[in-house]
């Protein structure tokens, strides 16, 4: 009866009880840790429904690494949906993307062009004499202005920082404070319509 019942539940509990003590000392001596979901601000969050269909990939990557304290590719990954998000944001405008490309072909080596003219958002990276971020960056500096276009290179002197091999130490609070960086940067962009 019902003294029946106690001794299965003394004993169930006593194998949760077992089962757990075994996992927690199994996540220890593999360094397996919880996902910190408290180091994804909202404000990035809801960052997600402004970006492009590969922005919004970035984006997951981004809470992914951040939430399991892979702070440096959190940092690259950052990174990558900015310039994907200043990369759609040139292009969404044909005024915008002529003025980039203006910009583009003044940029001559002994009377040549070193660029090609970017039509599409895979010329940033796919075709033959594609920009690099550093050029694209500065392509756009007059039309975004000073004060965001030192924002963003200081973004990537922080990546350049932290995604090449080095002493650099980077914990949650420098990750996302990037991320912050980056959001602010991106709100920036999308505000200059």
């Amino acid at each position: 009866g019902m003294s029946d019942i106690s001794q299965r539940l003394i004993r169930l509990k006593s194998h949760i009880t077992a089962a757990i003590s075994m996992m927690s000392k199994e996540m220890v001596n593999s360094k397996a840790g919880l996902l910190d979901d408290s180091a994804v601000s909202q404000r990035f969050s809801s960052l997600k429904e402004s970006l492009s269909e590969s922005g919004k990939l970035f984006h997951e990557e981004t809470i992914k690494c951040v939430r399991i304290g892979a702070y440096r590719a959190c940092v690259v990954n950052a990174w990558t949906l900015c310039m994907d998000s200043i990369q759609s944001w040139i292009i969404a405008d044909d005024a915008r993307l002529s003025s980039f490309n203006e910009e583009l072909l003044k940029i001559k080596r002994k009377d040549q062009n070193i660029y090609s003219e970017v039509k599409t958002k895979e010329d940033f990276w796919e075709a033959r004499k594609s920009p690099g971020e550093r050029t694209v960056i500065d392509c756009i500096e007059q039309i975004l202005g000073e004060k965001i276009h030192r924002r963003i290179l200081t973004a990537l002197d922080d990546r350049n920082t932290y995604a090449h091999a080095n002493s650099a130490e980077l914990e949650r609070d420098k990750a996302t404070g990037y991320i912050s960086d980056i959001v602010d940067i991106i709100d920036a962009i999308q505000k200059r319509i």
